[in-house]
């Protein structure tokens, strides 16, 4: 694998993150969203839910509801640890 390839993933990686990340925040953003699943995924301190926060975190630093949202994250994380 050259150097192109690798480049064409993270490329590729990015705009796969984007699309998550912007499809998960336009669904939680909806009139009615589907909160028993949102739940779900924090309760369970779901792994790709907290790199999708961290990935959002990093691309749009001044979200507040990120933030808030990491935080509710990490109080679940915390509770599943000790």
């Amino acid at each position: 694998m050259g150097k192109k390839d690798a480049d064409s993933d993270l490329d590729d990686y990015e705009k796969l993150s984007k699309k998550i990340f912007e499809s998960y925040f336009e669904g939680k953003a909806t009139e009615n969203p589907n909160y028993p699943l949102i739940r779900k995924y924090y309760k369970e301190a779901n792994k790709n839910l907290k790199s999708l926060l961290l990935y959002g975190l990093d691309n749009y630093p001044g979200r507040i509801d990120l933030l808030s949202d990491l935080a509710f994250f990490h109080e679940k994380e915390k509770l599943l640890i000790s």
